[in-house]
This record gives C-alpha cells, structure tokens and sequence, in this order.
C-alpha cells in the first residue's frame, strides 16, 4: 500500500495511477462525510461486468441488436479502461491540475462507463452507456442520481453519433457546476476523458489471430492493424510521443475503409490528424490546468522477422497558421512541424501508401 496521501504528494510519484492513489489515500475530503471510494468501488464493479464482454473480437456484441453487422470490436474490455485511467493520470499530473477528491471520483466514475454501451452495438454507444449502467446495477447500490447524471454527461460526451455535432463539450453548458456544496469541473473532466481516450489505442485492443484467420470481418481488419502497430504513446513535458513499428508485409496490403481501399500509412495519417484535432478541441477545456503542445509521431517499418528497420519516418503536429474549419480537406501537411524534412522520402516524393511502398519494393534488398 502506498504512504502517499495528499493529491500533491502523488505529481511527484510517477508510479501510481491516479485511480490507486485515490483508492489508497486515507487523507481526502468528500461531501457529508460520505464514503466516495465505496461508492466509486461499486460503480466500477458494475462497469465491469458490462467491460468483460466487449473484449476484441467479440462478434456477439456487435449483433446484440440484430441484424447483419460487417464490424468486429476492437477490445473495450477492462484493459482499455485502464489504459484511459493511466492516460488520464499522465495528463493530470503533466499539467499539476489540482482536482479535488470528488472530482476525481466523477472522472473516474465516467472513464469506467464511457464505453459500456458498446455491449448494445457501436452504434450510439455514449448515449447508451448510462442504460446499460442502470440495468446491471445490483439493487443493494445506491447512488445520488444527481451524480450519477453528472458522470454519464462527463462520459457521453468523448464521442458522437455519425452526423453529430463534433461540439460535444460545450453541451456541457457552464465550465463548472455546483453540487454537494463543491465545485466540479465537469468540462475539464470531460477534455481529459476525451483526450485520453482518443490515445488509448495499442497491441492489446487488436485481435490479430482473428485477422489472420478471416475471424475478424472485413471492413474491421484496418482498425485491429492500426492498434496493433501502435507501440507506445507517451504523455510528458507538455507533449504526447506516439510509436508506430509495423512489417514490410503490412505497407503492400490495402484494406477497406467505407467504400475505398487504403493503405495502412494513409490511415495512420487519418488518425493523427484526428489526434491533433482532438488534442487542439480539448485544450480549449483544457486550459489553464493543463497544456499539451504537440505531439511527435515516429513511424519504423521492418523486415518480417523484425531483424532490420527498412524506414523511419518521424514528424511534429502543431497548431499552425489560421485554423482550418473544413475537416474532410485537412492535410497532415498542414499541421507538420517542418514537412519537407519529416513528409518527404529520401527520393523526395511525399510519403503516402503508394510511395511507401514503392520504396519498400526499391530499396528493401
């Protein structure tokens, strides 16, 4: 057991999670006197049971609805989860954001619930997250129903419906509500949430065995890539470090993506883009408790047997220029730190799928 107790003493402790420090902490206030750790205890022991069904590949849970679904899940089991409590605790501690006690029970309260109601499908899955909380939750629990819709407007809002306003935070209304006589900062609960969450891919969500036997379906097969090329992302110095390492196999195969075919280096540059969108929508919350000023990508390709690296690509994305309002068109050159040095090959064309690979092809003997 950890001897830490205060919230200040935990910035400087790099090895607990913010949700273990909270768990162990003896010295922490909360309203009424009232036990939160018990009642966060049994949120999460309710999340959990939901949690264990949607781990990756789970085919199940995408026809829970009926129906032909052409998606298998990439893993939202509890691996997930504290995956996005281990980033939430390194955006916390990064920025000294002093949270009180009880906000940090909401946030991680809305981390366990936020990707619950994928057990009902994809489709909605925010919306329906807090239905899924209710119908599990053993009658013997009980709960503020105040903090309750507190937690699940936190969590709804780390995505939105196809079609949706992407604006989701602002929905929130005020930066900060009252409740039990204390403050909460649920917009700036909700940016962690949502940041950390968007980083929270990596190997473990993938279903590779399934790729590799067509278990998987295939307009998914890119998603369960993705995750597993994504080695490691870093949150530290006011900056996110991510890692990509994937084999020369991986660069000549396209997968489907909606109508198209795409290679995997495209889709990479698809998610930083949306990366760096979130990590700039988030900062407006954000701020001033927390500031993330870019993030650093480095992509290395290898031979099959991973014994020689063929091409490292690395690149910084950073706010640049006038902001752009038309997504779709957005360019990962546009918000590339120096894309003539870290977006061109040594041939000079501009790295994309298809240069990509005709370099593998050129130069891998």
């Amino acid at each position: 057991m950890s001897k830490i107790t205060n919230i200040e003493d935990w910035f400087s402790n790099k090895s607990l999670s913010l949700e273990e420090w909270f768990l162990e902490s003896k010295n922490q206030k909360f309203p009424k006197d009232i036990d939160y750790i018990l009642r966060y205890q049994n949120i999460k022991e309710v999340a959990i049971v939901a949690q264990e069904k949607i781990h990756q590949g789970n085919v199940e849970v995408e026809n829970t609805r009926g129906g032909d679904s052409s998606r298998t899940l990439t893993g939202h089991d509890p691996k997930h989860f504290k995956k996005v409590i281990k980033n939430a605790s390194e955006l916390v501690r990064m920025g000294k954001s002093k949270l009180t006690s009880y906000e940090i029970f909401f946030l991680l309260s809305a981390i366990q619930i936020h990707d619950i109601g994928n057990i009902m499908g994809r489709e909605d899955h925010q919306k329906t997250a807090i239905d899924v909380f209710y119908d599990l939750m053993p009658a013997n629990v009980v709960l503020d129903s105040v903090e309750t819709s507190i937690i699940h407007s936190i969590a709804e809002v780390h995505t939105q419906s196809e079609g949706e306003d992407k604006d989701t935070i602002s929905k929130l209304g005020n930066y900060e509500i009252g409740h039990n006589d204390q403050i909460v900062r649920h917009q700036l609960l909700a940016a962690i949430l949502k940041l950390a969450d968007e980083l929270a891919d990596d190997p473990e969500r993938a279903f590779m065995y399934g790729v590799k036997n067509n278990l998987v379906k295939e307009d998914s097969n890119l998603f369960h890539v993705y995750c597993n090329c994504l080695k490691s992302t870093v949150i530290k110095d006011r900056h996110i470090s991510v890692a990509y390492k994937f084999e020369e196999d991986d660069v000549h195969t396209e997968y489907n993506f909606g109508e198209n075919l795409i290679f995997l280096l495209d889709y990479i540059f698809i998610r930083n883009i949306k990366m760096h969108l979130e990590r700039v929508y988030c900062q407006r919350f954000l701020t001033p408790e927390i500031f993330v000023d870019h993030i650093d990508i480095e992509i290395a390709i290898y031979t099959k047997d991973y014994r020689k690296k063929l091409i490292e690509i690395k690149y910084r994305l950073i706010d640049k220029g006038y902001p752009q309002l038309n997504g779709k068109d957005f360019d990962i050159k546009v918000i590339c730190a120096d894309p003539e040095n870290q977006l061109k090959n040594p041939n000079g064309d501009w790295w994309d799928g298809p240069s990509l690979k005709n370099y593998i092809d050129k130069n891998a003997g």
